[in-house]
């Protein structure tokens, strides 16, 4: 056989089988020559040959069954993913969100209606004027103005907002209401609050319905409302301002960052202050851990100065 493996040839099945002929050794697409011979299909080389068959049908069905294989092994790795998700609400005026699917619910929106079944995890209400039923909170976060908010029972509700009504059907939830003129109150069984129910604004802020920020227990702080009053004391790690027409007074941070537009914001000293937005005015007495903070203004119309 000249060194050579026979082909074998059987009716019906030859059209069905390719040969593919390698040195041995060697790989497909070695520089080989193969050529099947009149009498007998033998592979005719100088030196021994293996011939591979394969048939069509087969190699098509090991591919189809390969690919069934990686799509349910990837349907399988993004199922937890895709089963539990997280919500948010950046424009629209409502709807309704399955907490068992979508545990984590933000709400940024403007006089909304939102209905929240099921166990949700963490709730936070950043814009203003919206109505909640909510069935189930583990933490109720409420930074925006003038929700009402109607929850049958909760583990915490936190205020940082002001003149919103929040109303619990069951259960002592831990209270902490840092805003003004908010209204939180239990069906049944009387709240534990680490701040009382009502809270005037400080006395010598000449600006009503201010909210008041204690840095030590709220470290980082973010602002997305319109039109608010802010007052934060003590040193704060970071504070953004997403929001427009705000006025903030802040005693010490360490980053600060500007995205909205025309808000007016006095500090006493700051590590780093970025202003991406517009039209905003942000005066600084000093830096906080040396002479002058880092300044960085990309927006237009911003002015920060240094005032005595």
């Amino acid at each position: 056989m000249l060194g050579g493996v026979q082909i074998a040839r059987r009716g019906a099945d030859a059209a069905k089988i390719k040969s593919v002929c390698t040195t041995l050794g060697g790989g497909v697409g070695a520089d080989t020559r193969c050529a099947a011979a009149p009498t007998g299909g033998q592979c005719l080389l100088g030196r021994p040959l293996i011939s591979v068959r394969v048939l069509e049908a087969n190699r098509s069905g090991a591919v189809q069954a390969h690919l069934m294989r990686t799509l349910l092994g990837l349907m399988l790795v993004l199922a937890p993913t895709l089963a539990s998700a997280d919500q948010t609400f950046n424009d629209g005026r409502g709807g309704t969100v399955d907490c068992k699917k979508d545990p984590a619910v933000t709400i940024n929106t403007n006089s909304g209606s939102y209905t929240l079944k099921g166990a949700c995890t963490a709730v936070s209400v950043n814009g203003n004027a919206n109505k909640l039923s909510i069935e189930s909170v583990a933490a109720l976060d409420v930074n925006g103005n003038e929700n009402v908010i109607d929850v049958a029972s909760a583990d915490a509700i936190t205020t940082n907002g002001n003149s919103n009504k929040v109303t619990f059907k069951k259960g002592t939830p831990k209270i902490g209401n840092l805003g003004t003129d908010n209204a939180i109150t239990g069906g049944g069984d009387k709240p534990t609050a680490d701040k009382p129910a009502e809270r005037k604004p400080a006395p010598d802020s000449k600006v009503s319905n201010v909210t008041v920020v204690d840095c030590a227990k709220q470290p980082a702080y973010q602002i997305t409302s319109r039109r608010g009053s802010y007052k934060f004391t003590g040193t704060c790690t970071k504070i953004g301002v997403v929001g427009a027409d705000n006025k903030l007074s802040i005693e010490n941070v360490k980053e600060l960052g500007v995205n909205g537009s025309n808000n007016l914001i006095d500090l006493v000293a700051a590590d780093r202050i970025a202003a991406t937005g517009s039209g905003n005015t942000i005066t600084y007495k000093k830096g906080l851990s040396g002479a002058k903070p880092k300044v960085a203004s990309l927006g237009k119309n911003n002015k920060i100065d240094q005032i005595k």
